[in-house]
């Protein structure tokens, strides 16, 4: 029985709605397996983001998978900040990574388990400053490095956070805006 396909604008799409992909899975599965770097790039609406969740579920039980989405992000600080949030749902990962953060949550309360993701944010992002974020970022990248269990960091919406890095408010790209979305980049890869 052939399937007819449902649209499916603005929604992730899963379950038995996300089909016929199989060999895109299976050649990126093959890659992380490698230990590959990978970049899905593609025009929007495409079904890069339902591909990202199928691979949560499908590499679930080979590795930590940590799904960040940066679209909300405006700042290498804020994508940082994305970043430990979702870490935050990972103890083990988490109770290693909050000691980069240990000066912030000092005067918060004596058990940083009892703060909820939202807060985590809040606090974090205001530990960032433009002089920190990569040591920060740093440091939790080379705690997912050495997790127990490998991890695999997928980041959706980069190009969106990295246009507003450029234009910001006033869509319009200046030299400042450029270095750090340039910085932020080079960070990155």
């Amino acid at each position: 029985m052939k399937k007819k396909l449902k649209q499916a604008v603005g929604n992730v799409v899963t379950g038995d709605r996300f089909w016929d992909r199989e060999a895109d899975i299976d050649l990126l599965t093959n890659k992380i397996d490698e230990g590959a770097s990978i970049l899905l790039v593609a025009q929007r609406r495409i079904g890069k983001t339902s591909v990202l969740k199928e691979m949560l579920v499908q590499l679930r039980d080979r590795y930590t998978c940590l799904f960040v989405d940066l679209q909300q992000a405006r700042s290498s600080e804020e994508a940082i900040t994305e970043i430990s949030k979702v870490i935050h749902s990972y103890k083990p990962l988490w109770d290693r990574t909050k000691e980069a953060f240990v000066n912030v949550f000092d005067r918060v309360t004596e058990s940083v388990e009892e703060i909820d993701v939202g807060e985590v944010g809040v606090k974090i992002r205001s530990g960032l400053t433009g002089g920190n974020w990569r040591v920060k970022g740093d440091q939790i990248f080379r705690i997912l490095a050495n997790a127990e269990k490998p991890v695999v960091l997928m980041l959706d919406e980069v190009p969106i956070m990295v246009n507003y890095m450029l234009k910001g408010d006033e869509f319009r790209i200046t030299p400042e805006r450029r270095t750090r979305a340039d910085e932020f980049l080079s960070w990155l890869r």
